[in-house]
């Protein structure tokens, strides 16, 4: 069997890296790297429930009760109850949460250009190759 230990590290230090670049764009919004995340999986859905949200971004829903209750109070995302289900509550992102989020992406693009500027086009699409493999490898 083949010792990925190696990868492991790389994968950690690599997260943690990408982690502490994004963490000053986000303060410049005067949100966390958490919320950046809650609101761009939220850009990408209409409404979740926050046990949705909690697994598409791989945690326990316990783990976004302060992310979330700081949006809201920011007006970056809102609230509504189903009208399946009064129970159940959806998190929605507000034109101001999007307008964030939009910016937010824009600086990650100029991250990206700058890290991936001296590797070769097939190398950058290996790469994503790969990324876009691991979830489904993950998930069978």
């Amino acid at each position: 069997m083949v010792d990925f230990s190696y990868l492991t590290r790389l994968w950690r230090s690599n997260s943690m890296i990408w982690q502490q670049k994004l963490e000053p764009i986000c303060s410049e919004f005067g949100i966390t790297y958490v919320d950046r995340t809650i609101l761009d999986e939220l850009s990408l859905n209409d409404s979740l429930t926050k046990k949705e949200l909690a697994k598409n971004l791989g945690t326990i829903h316990q783990n976004l009760t302060r992310s979330i209750k700081r949006l809201q109070e920011q007006q970056l995302i809102s609230f509504a109850t189903s009208e399946v289900d009064m129970r159940q509550t959806h998190i929605k992102i507000t034109h101001q949460g999007m307008d964030i989020n939009n910016k937010i992406n824009h600086s990650i693009n100029k991250i990206w250009a700058e890290l991936l500027n001296n590797i070769a086009q097939p190398d950058i699409q290996a790469f994503t190759n790969v990324l876009e493999v691991l979830p489904k490898q993950a998930s069978q």
